[in-house]
């Protein structure tokens, strides 16, 4: 019995536009008997985990439930990218009994571009 997994993740090439704050996120997962749930959670470039010495506390994260594209293929946008830094997306999926793929991270650097209007005398 083969379980699920999750083969890559692809995230996209380039800037995002100004304003926007949008990235496109994917995902290639398999199961030999169904795929439940595929879902990121969207770590921003300030992102600060709690210290030990406050225990486990429940966090609020973007977090984005990627769609079945075919063939494998789960997507989705998500607008959370509103800073300029290095993001952390971490791709989580479980197949249709609830057991859990290992997740897979990736690095996301984000640039804005400034557009600055013209001023003329």
């Amino acid at each position: 019995i083969r379980a699920v997994q999750i083969d890559s993740v692809a995230t996209g090439q380039g800037a995002i536009l100004a304003g926007t704050g949008q990235w496109r996120i994917r995902a290639q997962v398999q199961d030999n008997k169904g795929v439940g749930s595929v879902w990121a959670v969207i770590y921003a470039p300030d992102y600060q985990p709690p210290l030990p010495s406050e225990g486990l506390l429940k966090e609020t994260l973007p977090t984005v439930m990627l769609l079945d594209q075919g063939n494998g293929w789960y997507a989705a946008t998500s607008s959370a990218f509103t800073a300029s830094g290095t993001y952390r997306v971490v791709v989580f999926a479980d197949d249709g009994a609830g057991q859990p793929a290992r997740p897979v991270a990736v690095e996301l650097p984000t640039r804005f571009l400034a557009f600055v209007p013209l001023l003329r005398r």
